[in-house]
């Protein structure tokens, strides 16, 4: 081989490294950025959620918290709770159907 390929293949293959290095740190950032939004979208969510329960509960009691947690349901991948002063669970969020979906028993094609 000459040294003028082989110069050629050196290069084509550091090139080629250098653009798998530079995929793999645009995925990862994305990967990184993905976490965040939904790290932070939970956090509103459980913010709002709280606010909300003190004010129905001002305005009439623990009713009317409960009233409002059963039409809710379920917030997206969030598990939703009411606990009492004494830490009895008042009211938790029905379990997600979409992963009751999913599971299927061994030898189950789905069909």
């Amino acid at each position: 081989m000459r040294l003028r390929t082989r110069l050629n293949l050196v290069v084509a293959a550091l090139s080629g490294a250098f653009v798998l290095v530079l995929i793999a740190a645009e995925i990862q950032a994305t990967r990184e950025s993905v976490r965040e939004e939904i790290e932070a979208a939970n956090r509103v969510a459980s913010q709002l959620l709280g606010q909300l329960a003190v004010l129905y509960s001002k305005i009439g009691g623990p009713d009317l918290v409960l009233q409002f947690l059963d039409q809710l349901g379920r917030v997206r991948a969030n598990e939703v709770s009411l606990v009492s002063a004494g830490g009895e669970v008042l009211y938790r969020s029905p379990s997600a159907t979409y992963k009751a979906a999913v599971r299927r028993p061994r030898g189950s094609h789905g069909c």
